[in-house]
């Protein structure tokens, strides 16, 4: 296998860093209702410091030498927004309503740094989706079925409907 191109590095850990600026940004929407109300109830900081965890801090400079300035300063500014909230919630001692107004302006600055460095990034990758029937598990067969499965074997056969034929 061929050595990677310093070109198609970058394009890798770009898509990878828009990924996680995009998951973070989605999951701090997503979550805002629930870690508010659960944080007026438990005072647990787990669950924000895991909604804001992210790789970057592990990221080294010979990562980032393939980047171009512009998009590097753009992720970085993303970055020190994320860690000033991360900060804030390792340490905030706030009411539900106050940390809801501090949550809210946090995530107002995080989408605006966010689609900066996305723009920059040229954007995350698509995501695979698959798509299930809503509210549909898959289930056991019911009695009705059952009983037609009963219909379709002759009375007082004794051949088992699961054998195959030879």
């Amino acid at each position: 296998m061929s050595e990677d191109t310093s070109a198609e590095r970058a394009e890798r850990l770009r898509k990878v860093i828009a990924l996680e600026i995009d998951r973070i940004v989605e999951d701090l929407e997503a979550r805002r209702e629930v870690l508010i109300e659960l944080w007026g109830r438990t005072r647990d900081r787990g669950m924000f410091l895991d909604t804001v965890f992210s790789r970057w801090k592990t990221l080294g400079f010979p990562d980032l030498l393939d980047l171009e300035t512009a998009e590097v300063a753009a992720v970085d500014a993303f970055y020190r927004e994320l860690h000033e909230l991360r900060f804030y919630f390792r340490f905030t001692e706030d009411m539900p309503v106050h940390m809801l107004d501090a949550y809210d302006l946090a995530l107002h600055r995080l989408r605006g740094y966010g689609e900066l460095a996305l723009e920059l990034l040229g954007g995350p990758p698509d995501r695979p989706y698959i798509e299930f029937p809503e509210d549909e598990l898959p289930s056991a067969p019911d009695e009705d079925d059952l009983a037609a499965d009963e219909e379709e074997t002759p009375e007082g056969s004794t051949e088992d409907p699961n054998e195959e034929a030879p």
